[in-house]
């Protein structure tokens, strides 16, 4: 007897700590649904690596979600949903306002307990992975309390939703559209400090952005054209589109301005006068710039939401992508009066390209001298000598624009059966009494010809137009 027990003991004890995966059979509620006259049975199942107690947590919060999708299937939570102002006219936002709630009433039931949990174990790639369902139970008695305590919170919160939401359209209805929108972002900044209304701030913010998408900035008849010294003024019309009674005018809403490509002093904003126009006045720029836009938007920046940090960032960029939606820009070029009344001379070694150039110019009001190439030292104007500068100067010329081009033989292109020459195309301007280079700009020209002696002719044409973008 002794020495059996000696041998059967630690035997005893092994088995004891050695865990058994799949002793136990499936029970039958994994498969089917257990039902009874006393209490309502939900199961949730997870799966996760980590500890089996977390894992168990997770399958019975979903188990606690079937209870809560239970309630919310109920005809009396839908009739709730409908009734609202907010949301009844809404599927999409119905659906998100509804999700939101249900899962935080799915953590906030009480009265649930675990009538029985079942786990397996097995490893992926050397961890061991859980697969965990609980079965949960809420007596019927409590499962009632439980919907009508849904049902009087749902009713309260929506009835605040109605109240922030009527707020708004009073002012919406008085043609107060900023004032409107404003109402709308309180409400939603109101709703981001509460976790439990967290379901409201979609409603808000998409009526905010639709009313964002209704206002329309019209840029008016604008000059095309505008003194760097002496400014111009710029005019934007401001309206909100309703559906059958066309576009509102919008007095007394705030505009901002921006001019992109350019700097100096203009203003930054301003307000909608009677009759929806804004007014941005220009008193002068830096560059003479062909591409200059003016753009005007809503002075609106968001900052309650903005405010109520990052986990509100989807909100508000799709706010300010509404906003920018709404602006309204036009384009214009600068011009320097002052400069253009500075007599100025195009010289380059192509004739044809020179007189096109200076008509150019005369066209867009400069004050051209033609001077021929015969009278100038051209090589040494090309390399920027100061002595023939001066000589143009004593002319009565103040500046020159210089055009250069550098090429090497043109050559057979197999692939589009053509010459192609190369051209690497120069101008600058230059001031004759300093010898300063005011601006100067390069850009590769490639050009074809079907002849090897029509490539000549090809780069006269195509530089005739570049010429003319770069001096802009």
């Amino acid at each position: 007897m002794k020495r059996s027990s000696r041998y059967f003991l630690p035997l005893l004890i092994i088995m004891s700590f050695t865990p058994v995966i799949g002793l136990f059979a499936e029970p039958a509620w994994v498969g089917v649904s257990k039902k009874d006259n006393v209490y309502f049975y939900s199961k949730g199942y997870a799966e996760d690596t980590g500890s089996l107690d977390d894992v168990k947590v997770k399958a019975f919060q979903k188990a606690k979600a079937g209870i809560a999708d239970y309630i919310f299937e109920e005809t009396s939570v839908e009739k709730v949903l409908t009734s609202s102002g907010g949301l009844g006219d809404n599927e999409e936002l119905r659906k998100t306002y509804t999700e939101t709630v249900k899962s935080s009433s799915s953590v906030n039931l009480s009265g649930v307990d675990i009538d029985d949990v079942y786990n397996e174990k097995t490893e992926d790639s050397g961890l061991a992975v859980y697969r965990v369902w609980v079965l949960a139970k809420i007596k019927y008695t409590d499962l009632e309390m439980e919907r009508k305590r849904i049902l009087d919170l749902l009713q309260r919160q929506l009835a605040l939703v109605d109240d922030n939401l009527n707020a708004a359209g009073t002012f919406i209805d008085r043609g107060n559209i900023t004032e409107g929108i404003e109402a709308y972002l309180a409400a939603a900044a109101g709703a981001m400090k509460v976790k439990e209304r967290s379901g409201e701030i979609p409603i808000y913010i998409s009526r905010a952005v639709k009313l964002l998408d209704n206002i329309v900035i019209e840029a008016s008849d604008n000059p095309a054209q505008v003194d760097t010294l002496k400014g111009g003024v710029f005019r934007f019309n401001v309206s909100y589109s309703r559906t059958g009674m066309g576009k509102i005018p919008l007095p007394g809403v705030k505009v901002s301005f921006l001019v992109k490509n350019n700097n100096g002093d203009y203003q930054r904003s301003g307000i909608v006068l009677t009759g929806g126009m804004a007014e941005c006045r220009i008193k002068s720029l830096r560059e003479v710039k062909a591409d200059n836009v003016i753009k005007a938007v809503l002075s609106m920046d968001f900052s309650d939401i903005e405010n109520m940090g990052q986990g509100n960032q989807k909100y508000l960029s799709l706010l300010r992508d509404a906003r920018d939606r709404a602006g309204g820009e036009c384009s214009f070029r600068t011009v320097s009066k002052e400069n253009m009344a500075i007599p100025v001379s195009v010289l380059s070694m192509y004739p044809e390209l020179t007189a096109g150039v200076r008509d150019y110019l005369i066209g867009e009001g400069y004050s051209v001298v033609n001077l021929h190439p015969s009278e100038l030292e051209m090589q040494s104007l090309m390399d920027e000598n100061p002595d023939a500068l001066k000589a143009v100067s004593g002319k009565g010329v103040r500046r020159i624009l210089l055009i250069s081009a550098k090429t090497d033989k043109p050559v057979y292109n197999r692939d589009i059966e053509r010459y192609l020459g190369i051209y690497s195309l120069t101008a600058r301007f230059i001031d004759t009494l300093t010898g300063e280079i005011l601006s100067s700009k390069n850009i590769k020209l490639s050009v074809t010809s079907s002849e090897e002696s029509g490539i000549p002719g090809a780069f006269i044409r195509s530089a005739g137009k570049e010429i003319k973008k770069m001096i802009d």
